[in-house]
């Protein structure tokens, strides 16, 4: 899966190095801890300033993460000054 932060250039030029590094942390430790309480485990690692690429290790062939995406980008909108774009891979 890659997490992508939208608008990246207008959404992080307001913000200082410092604080965009804070932001990455917060995503990334919130994408984990969703993750991690729908069963599912996650290894991810930011390949660009504004995507965030994870391996998700399904508990059994047929989980659907969907919805967990949907909790992390509902997430973000919520808590942070910008949003986020999920695009899910096959399996």
């Amino acid at each position: 899966m890659i997490i992508e932060i939208d608008d990246y250039r207008e959404s992080f030029s307001l913000y200082q190095e410092h604080d965009q590094y804070l932001f990455k942390f917060v995503i990334s430790s919130v994408v984990n801890e969703i993750m991690n309480n729908h069963s599912f485990t996650i290894r991810s690692e930011w390949t660009s300033n504004h995507q965030l690429t994870g391996i998700v290790f399904l508990p059994d062939p047929i989980s659907n993460i969907t919805p967990t995406c949907e909790k992390i980008i509902e997430w973000v909108k919520h808590n942070l000054n910008f949003t986020v774009t999920i695009g899910i891979g096959g399996l």
